[in-house]
């Protein structure tokens, strides 16, 4: 179901969400029957009493599968990395008027995925952190990562004129 799905994200929204390696990571799963509860294993084999342990054989495919061509070895770039797609993606819901003001976006970020409420929501956090370096860490990563890290036009604006999403 998972790689349907992904696949389909990425026939809407190309590679923005959903790449190539993911998708040929979650066909390798579904080739070696990894499909998690389902097939009583994936990331986890599951037992009848309801315990769960690390399946190794999923590690092994996923040692051999990942090939890292760029350094994320550092915690920084690990959580700048799920950070600015996270910050680029409520922009666009934003930009694109899937959510009506900035204050929705980060009460359904706090509350409906859990991001961290002491940092106020994405927007929030944006304001608080800087538009423009914002923008100028998704460039950075853009040309290291490829275009998945591009900044929407709303935070490229908003950075141009120094702007705020709250007063």
């Amino acid at each position: 179901m998972i790689t349907y799905i992904v696949c389909h994200l990425k026939n809407i929204f190309g590679e923005r969400l959903a790449n190539s390696s993911v998708i040929e990571l979650l066909q390798i799963f579904v080739k070696n029957n990894l499909l998690g509860k389902k097939s009583g294993q994936g990331l986890y084999i599951y037992s009848n009493d309801g315990n769960k342990k690390i399946n190794p054989k999923c590690k092994e495919l996923l040692r051999n599968s990942l090939t890292q061509t760029k350094d994320i070895s550092k915690i920084e770039t690990i959580q700048w990395r799920i950070s600015l797609r996270i910050l680029n993606e409520a922009a666009r819901c934003l930009e694109e008027n899937v959510i009506s003001s900035s204050t929705d976006g980060d009460i359904g970020a706090v509350f409906g995925f859990g991001f961290p409420p002491m940092k106020g929501g994405p927007f929030r956090f944006m304001d608080t952190y800087g538009t423009s370096n914002i923008v100028d860490l998704m460039n950075n990563y853009q040309l290291e990562y490829g275009d998945r890290f591009a900044p929407t036009q709303l935070l490229i604006d908003m950075a141009k004129e120094n702007k705020k999403f709250y007063p």
